[in-house]
């Protein structure tokens, strides 16, 4: 199996982190000490960009979720865009959406958290 692979880019007060790869258990310490890292510098609005992942299982899953409740800990907001339609109908499923939105493009992403910031 491909290692999850994370990029991040800072935009003014927002933090953009594509992940490519395989989204598994492996990927836990790294991504949590990732937005740990990302919250600490003051970035407290983040997009996963999820275009580039090819895999998520259950333990992937339990990892997003996890990392919502952080990020939502740390009085952040965090976005999901470019999930695949299957991995997108599996996130609905097991109730994902209830806990952060998901957007087609990175693009409807930062639009929406631009707007959340004007409210």
């Amino acid at each position: 199996m491909e290692k999850l692979i994370t990029e991040i880019k800072n935009f003014k007060n927002i933090s953009l982190i594509t992940l490519k790869g395989n989204l598994t258990a492996e990927a836990d310490d790294p991504l949590f000490t990732l937005v740990i890292s990302v919250l600490s510098g003051g970035f407290k609005r983040i997009v996963f960009d999820l275009s580039k992942v090819q895999y998520i299982n259950s333990a992937g899953f339990g990892i997003l979720i996890a990392l919502v409740d952080e990020i939502k800990n740390s009085q952040g907001k965090v976005k999901f865009a470019a999930l695949s339609p299957h991995f997108k109908k599996t996130a609905k499923l097991i109730g994902l959406h209830r806990f952060a939105d998901f957007y087609r493009t990175v693009d409807e992403a930062f639009t929406s958290l631009k707007r959340d910031e004007s409210k």
